[in-house]
């Protein structure tokens, strides 16, 4: 029995409960349904996936901006017949056959610059696995392979649009478009880092650097970035589809929970407010957090609601643990989770107004009281079920 917030997303480590052998486990009302798979049995499965036929299987078909396969939008799952391709986007991903120890009726369209499962493999005694950057026609990086070379040596580059370069020890591969290798820099230079993105504005690879006037900017990607000039930083090169703050502003995050791709093409999730304000979140799913150690001074953030502000983490002391408490809405349906410190010695505390701490063997866990009192050791006649938690996000 899975628990989900009220976006349907599973939380929590669950809970137990018995059944007889020849029942299925039960499924959340709210957020599954029963579906028979075939080689598989009667498993939950999220309620808006599709329910494939013996004769189908499972594509699933995951969005670039977003992986959350238990959000209540548009499922990323649809039924083929066993024998097709999934209906991938051949723009920006590519089909996959299903993983390792994944289900035998399922295969994935992921990402085109993601190599698949079955592509990769372990590298022999002596080898270690390289990624070689991907170039189109213009010389731009749009992706990464990953292929086994040498480890007495470093990564080869990619021959045909790359040349390697070396500073002092080290070794690195640049782009010929940006022409020979960078020299050291002269006392009256400063190197400059120049990073790659593919072409949904993702920045890959480890970049390369060149070397400007101490006085001149770093240059910026002029397809993906922009320069600004943030207070108290300096000049510096930020996502084309950001804002650029002025002074008397401060960045805004706006964490969108079902994406945090930052350098997605979409609109952006940030925006500029008075530096005495707070960032307009979305009260009903995140808050406002003071922006964490080391980050901009300019930037404060949205995350989501059940997600503790840096500011609000502390270390826990000697002889203590980290511990996540469910919390509960009036109802008695787990919403979300807070972070407390806890003896070490003993298991994490339960929520004393809403659940029930139970044992079953060594083993102890906590049990929500709207579930009844502790579940007793199953009989040889009964089985073992799950019960997963969601929280409201």
């Amino acid at each position: 029995v899975n628990f989900y917030d009220r976006e349907g997303r599973e939380i929590g480590d669950g809970t137990r409960l018995c059944v007889k052998q020849s029942d299925p486990c039960p499924c959340n009302p709210d957020w599954e349904q029963s579906c028979d798979l075939p080689g598989v049995g009667v498993v939950c499965i999220p309620a808006n996936f599709p329910c494939c036929s013996a004769t189908e299987k499972f594509c699933f078909i995951v969005n670039i901006s977003s992986n959350d396969l238990n959000s209540t939008a548009t499922p990323p799952v649809t039924c083929v017949n066993q024998s097709a391709d999934c209906p991938c986007d051949q723009e920006s991903s590519k089909f996959c056959p299903p993983p390792p120890g994944a289900l035998s009726t399922a295969s994935f369209c992921q990402p085109r610059n993601m190599p698949c499962q079955s592509e990769l493999r372990s590298c022999d005694e002596g080898e270690m696995m390289c990624s070689i950057l991907q170039y189109n026609s213009s010389g731009d990086p749009v992706g990464e392979n990953s292929t086994c070379a040498s480890a007495s040596r470093p990564c080869p580059c990619n021959a045909n649009w790359e040349t390697e370069c070396r500073q002092g020890e080290q070794s690195f591969c640049h782009p010929t478009k940006y022409g020979g290798c960078p020299g050291v820099c002269s006392p009256e230079e400063r190197s400059c880092p120049v990073n790659f993105y593919d072409r949904e504005g993702r920045e890959i690879g480890d970049g390369t650097r060149l070397c400007v006037k101490q006085s001149d900017p770093c240059p910026c990607n002029p397809d993906w970035e922009q320069s600004c000039d943030l207070p108290g930083v300096g000049v510096v090169c930020i996502p084309a589809n950001f804002p650029c703050c002025s002074a008397t502003e401060k960045f805004c995050f706006i964490v969108n929970i079902s994406s945090n791709d930052l350098n997605s093409t979409a609109t952006p999730p940030v925006t500029c407010v008075n530096q005495s304000a707070d960032c307009p979140c979305d009260q009903e799913s995140s808050k406002f957090c003071p922006p964490p150690p080391g980050a901009l001074s300019t930037a404060s953030f949205c995350q989501p609601r059940n997600m503790p502000c840096q500011s609000e983490l502390r270390s826990c002391d000697e002889g203590e643990m980290m511990c996540s408490i469910l919390q509960y809405n009036s109802s008695g349906d787990p919403v979300g989770e807070n972070s407390t410190c806890a003896s070490a010695s003993r298991p994490c505390p339960c929520n004393a107004n809403w659940e029930t701490e139970c044992r079953q063997g060594e083993q102890s866990f906590c049990h929500p009281t709207k579930y009844g009192g502790c579940p007793g050791v199953c009989s040889p006649e009964e089985r073992s079920c799950p019960v997963n938690f969601y929280d409201r996000e």
